[in-house]
C-alpha cells in the first residue's frame, strides 16, 4: 500500500501553487519530464499523450521572483512554457474500485 505525504506548502511559505503548462517535442517529453524534476521547487510532472501543451508542471513558489526563477529553469532546459495558472484548490481520491475491493477485504 502506497501513502501521499500531506503538506501545508502555505504554512512553511510557499504561497503560490502553480501549474506551468508547457510544450516539449514528444521525442523529447520523457527526458524533459525528468530534467524538470529536477528544478527546485518542482513537486510533480505530469506528461500529456497531445502534441501541444504535452507537459504539465506543478510547482510551489514562495513569491513572484520564485515563480518566475522557475519557470526560466524549466525553459532553459528545453520545455516551451505556455501559461502559468494559479492552482486555488486541488482536492483528490482513492479510485472508488480501490475503496470497494477494501471494504470487500479483497
Amino acid at each position: 500500500m502506497a501513502y501521499r505525504a500531506a503538506v501545508d506548502y502555505e504554512q512553511v511559505g510557499y504561497q503560490l501553487h502553480v501549474r506551468i503548462v508547457c510544450t516539449a517535442p514528444i521525442t523529447d517529453r520523457a527526458m524533459l519530464s525528468d530534467q524538470a524534476l529536477d528544478v527546485s521547487g518542482v513537486i510533480g510532472v505530469r506528461e500529456l499523450a497531445t502534441g501541444e501543451r504535452n507537459v504539465v508542471v506543478t510547482i510551489f513558489a514562495n513569491d513572484s521572483d520564485d515563480l518566475t526563477r522557475i519557470a526560466v529553469e524549466i525553459g532553459a532546459i528545453g520545455l516551451a512554457v505556455v501559461s502559468e495558472e494559479l492552482v486555488r484548490s486541488d482536492v483528490t481520491q482513492l479510485f472508488s474500485e480501490f475503496v470497494s475491493q477494501n471494504l470487500r477485504g479483497e
